[in-house]
């Protein structure tokens, strides 16, 4: 079973902060801007694959169930969120700032691959519908190229928005939480709305 720390340290330090005078302060600064802008790469490079897979293993399964056997958008949201919050109960350690954020990660990664499934799904459904739609009206036959544009420019706001909510914690150390908890949340509600484009529009 994975044991996360009590505590992770902030990228500045009380020490470091006081330490080196006005330079010193810029040097913190600029590093906490930097995390900030790559907070995912930071968050990844804390928590192996293989901790990773063993949560998902561990707890996802309720949490398929649940998607799959939920035939409405709002069913489906109703599963989310359970993952990490039965992580955070079961493991040791899973109520730190840490383990609430792998957690959090540990189920964001689950739902990033409901994600790609149900963007293949989507996209395949739209290639169906565009061909039909090719025979007569080929200028309006763009639905597959549509969504490939949207997923790539909602990837780049995901990744925006998570890096501005870890980065309005400035160096406590909510960040992490703050951070990991935007990337779940949005990943999730993004798998269930592309499904509903196929299944309810």
């Amino acid at each position: 079973m994975p044991r996360f720390p009590a505590s992770h340290a902030s990228p500045c330090s009380q020490s470091a902060w006081s330490w080196g005078g006005a330079r010193g302060r810029g040097r913190c600064r600029a590093a906490l801007a930097l995390a900030a802008s790559v907070w995912p790469v930071l968050c990844a490079a804390q928590q192996d694959d293989a901790t990773t897979q063993a949560l998902i293993d561990r707890y996802g399964g309720p949490v398929l169930s649940c998607y799959e056997a939920a035939q409405t958008a709002a069913a489906k949201e109703a599963c989310v969120g359970r993952l990490a919050s039965a992580c955070s109960a079961q493991e040791e350690g899973g109520q730190t700032t840490f383990g609430i954020m792998t957690c959090q990660l540990a189920e964001a990664a689950f739902w990033d691959a409901r994600m790609a499934h149900e963007y293949d799904g989507t996209l395949a459904w739209l290639r169906t519908v565009d061909q039909a739609e090719a025979e007569y009206f080929p200028q309006f036959a763009h639905g597959a190229d549509a969504l490939a544009a949207m997923q790539e420019a909602w990837r780049a706001y995901r990744d925006a928005n998570c890096a501005l909510q870890y980065a309005l914690w400035g160096s406590g150390s909510m960040r992490m939480i703050a951070g990991a908890d935007c990337h779940r949340a949005m990943t999730a509600a993004q798998a269930i709305a592309l499904w509903s484009l196929r299944e309810e529009m």
